[in-house]
C-alpha cells in the first residue's frame, strides 16, 4: 500500500489524515446551480473493525442534470447514518448539508 512493504500506526495515522482531509475539502466545496433532478438514496456498505464487522447506512445525494443531449450525474453529498434511513437521519442530512442552498 502506498509503496510500502510494512503498515505501521504511524502510516494509518497519515493516510487517514489525508483522507479526512479530502472528505472535508468535498463537502466545503461550492455547488454549481445546474441540478434539474434530486436523488436521495441509502448505500449500505460492509465496515470492518477489529471487533467485528458491521453494515453501515450511508445517505447520499446525487444532483442529475441534462447536457448535450445526455443526463448527468454528481455526487452532492453523503452522510453516515447511525440509525439508517429513519425520517430524523434524513431530516438531519438534508438540514445540515448545503443540497438545500444549490436545489432550492
Amino acid at each position: 500500500m502506498y509503496g510500502c512493504r510494512v503498515v505501521s500506526p504511524a502510516l494509518v495515522s497519515r493516510i487517514t489524515t489525508a483522507l479526512n482531509e479530502c472528505v472535508e475539502r468535498f463537502h466545503a466545496r461550492p455547488l454549481h446551480d445546474r441540478y434539474e433532478y434530486l436523488l436521495l438514496d441509502a448505500v449500505y456498505l460492509n465496515a470492518k473493525s477489529p471487533v467485528k464487522g458491521k453494515r453501515r447506512c450511508v445517505l447520499v445525494a446525487y444532483g442529475m442534470w441534462e447536457e448535450s443531449g445526455k443526463l448527468r450525474r454528481e455526487l452532492i453529498d453523503f452522510k453516515i447514518a447511525r440509525d439508517g434511513e429513519s425520517e430524523v437521519a434524513w431530516d438531519c442530512f438534508l438540514k445540515n448539508t448545503k443540497i438545500t442552498e444549490a436545489v432550492w
